[in-house]
């Protein structure tokens, strides 16, 4: 059992969390829940926990001094989830830092917290290691290959500077590794729709639907964080 500490000013977190785990009827983890983030860099060596869930404040100035208590304390290889009401450059940027990071923006689902604090801790194959931080979504794409005159509906997962992860419908939908493709989706208030060329990194089958899973690199990231990720 994996002993995950949150650092909350509630312990409204701790309680959805452990709601949806006893509903998924597994008990992986174990949860405590502690308002402090003033722990010296020894304790984190020497007592700290397996993974670290830290809920963001809105407040820009608070939000600084919990970036930077991370960056100065907290071990580089601890598996490490934000929950933020908003994402911001310096959040993003904590992937030039942590090896093991994933971002979620809040309001968040127990289910899906304990989904990616399953995520985390997995050890993936050489080349499928995520090295920037994760926000997670629930977005609806549509995905494009010129050269196979193909293009599928899909729903990305979870995006990041550098790439994202999407999932088809239908494994007959596919494309391969290396092959480039296009990504087309709306977001923002008023909608808006962007396009973003993108490189396929690696599959994989889907364990609970008939489609596959993609991992991709975009071509151009700076396009993607100026126009997109911002948005979030």
């Amino acid at each position: 059992m994996k002993n995950v500490l949150v650092i909350s000013t509630s312990r409204a977190e701790q309680g959805m969390i452990e709601a949806a785990q006893k509903a998924f009827g597994t008990y992986e983890f174990a949860f405590e829940t502690t308002a402090s983030f003033g722990q010296e860099a020894v304790w984190w060596d020497k007592q700290g926990p397996d993974i670290l869930i830290l809920c963001l404040p809105a407040d820009d100035l608070m939000q600084g001094y919990y970036l930077t208590k991370l960056r100065a304390d907290v071990p580089r290889k601890l598996p490490l989830l934000l929950l933020s009401p908003v994402i911001s450059a310096g959040i993003m940027q904590l992937s030039q830092i942590f090896s093991k990071i994933r971002l979620m923006k809040t309001p968040v689902e127990g289910s899906y917290v304990i989904q990616t604090l399953r995520d985390l801790i997995a050890e993936r194959e050489n080349g499928k290691q995520q090295v920037h931080p994760r926000y997670s979504t629930d977005q609806d794409i549509f995905v494009s290959s010129e050269m196979k005159g193909l293009q599928v509906k899909a729903n990305m997962k979870n995006l990041s500077f550098t790439g994202a992860y999407f999932e088809t419908v239908s494994h007959e939908e596919s494309f391969e590794p290396n092959e480039v493709i296009k990504i087309s989706l709306q977001s923002g208030n008023p909608p808006r729709e962007y396009a973003f060329a993108a490189k396929v990194v690696w599959t994989r089958p889907n364990l609970d639907s008939p489609g596959r899973g993609f991992g991709v690199n975009f071509v151009d990231r700076d396009e993607v964080y100026n126009h997109l990720l911002k948005g979030f």
